[in-house]
């Protein structure tokens, strides 16, 4: 399967991934897994404190693809998490991997 774009957002409040095509099992259980952390750390916020959106973004570096017949892996990919709170304050963390292994 050819995915045009590198790129998957996952709204961790309603579980809607997209684009489509990532929208499969797997990562809804990834999905689910994260959502559960999120909520419960919020959880923690002081009161009346809330998260109203929470996005995580990952844009993969699938050009800089590389296999040298032991393994296969990926360029620069880059992990982004944007939060909102009922106050209208906005954190974002950003975290890169230079290279990552994937499943062939």
């Amino acid at each position: 399967m050819m995915i045009s774009g590198a790129t998957v957002t996952i709204d961790l409040l309603e579980l809607r991934i997209e684009p489509a095509e990532f929208d499969i099992e797997r990562n809804r259980i990834l999905a689910g897994m994260c959502q559960r952390t999120l909520l419960r750390n919020a959880g923690q916020l002081a009161r009346p404190g809330a998260v109203v959106t929470a996005s995580l973004s990952a844009h993969f570096g699938i050009d800089d693809y590389s296999e040298d017949g032991r393994s296969t892996s990926i360029g620069r990919s880059v992990f982004t998490v944007n939060l909102t709170d009922d106050r209208g304050k906005e954190w974002r963390v950003d975290h890169a991997e230079e290279r990552m292994l994937i499943q062939s």
